[in-house]
């Protein structure tokens, strides 16, 4: 049985859970154009917070992932593209599915999906960050990142620097942006400033589409 969770840390794990639903998603885009072979697989690094036990929160997160993307997936499906340029061939050979779909006003249905509780749970496992080279690296990244959104460095070449390891796609609006914020504060307000940095590492990130095919278009 799955031990209670504070209302703090329950807003963090949907947070994360958007987080890796919107990974996943773009993960999926980006290798299609380019190397869909790697999408037979996804495999799952986490960093963990104690090397010698999984932590309560650390035990709801890996037990609740793959049931609340489920539960998304229903209102908002996984996005993919329906373009000769995007190639889902192994993607959908590992995780397309069919299932029955229970609703409580109408009979059950069945329809292809994606299994996402297989994507992201089969190869899911938390390591030590010590034992772990790319966990190092993403934690420098996420603590430059965050320091320079939180105001405490600043510069031009760090915003472009930390902008070409992001990949831009256009989010909600229609503007394309490297990455969206959000935040749980409950104090009023933003940094000044921010808006100039996002539109700088913009300006540096890597194309969610191929080059080859801005061309064509």
């Amino acid at each position: 049985m799955l031990e209670w969770m504070p209302p703090q840390l329950y807003l963090q794990s949907v947070i994360m859970s958007e987080l890796v639903c919107s990974a996943s998603e773009e993960t999926a885009m980006y290798f299609a154009q380019r190397r869909p072979r790697e999408l037979a697989e996804f495999e799952w690094t986490i960093d963990a917070k104690d090397p010698k036990k999984i932590t309560t929160y650390e035990k709801w997160w890996r037990d609740m992932l793959g049931p609340l993307l489920e539960s998304r997936s229903r209102r908002d499906p996984m996005r993919l593209v329906k373009d000769p340029d995007f190639n889902y061939r192994f993607f959908d050979r590992s995780f397309l599915t069919r299932k029955k779909l229970r609703y409580p006003d109408r009979p059950r249905e069945t329809v292809d999906c994606y299994d996402i509780t297989k994507m992201i749970t089969k190869w899911f496992e938390y390591v030590a960050a010590r034992t772990e080279t790319l966990i190092q690296t993403v934690d420098v990244y996420a603590s430059f990142l965050r320091r320079l959104l939180a105001g405490e460095i600043a510069g031009d070449d760090i915003s472009r620097a930390l902008g070409r390891l992001q990949i831009i796609r256009r989010h909600e609006g229609g503007q394309p942006q490297s990455l969206r914020v959000l935040t749980i504060s409950r104090k009023p307000g933003g940094r000044t400033g921010l808006f100039r940095t996002l539109r700088t590492m913009t300006i540096a990130g890597r194309s969610m589409i191929r080059p080859t095919r801005l061309l064509v278009a």
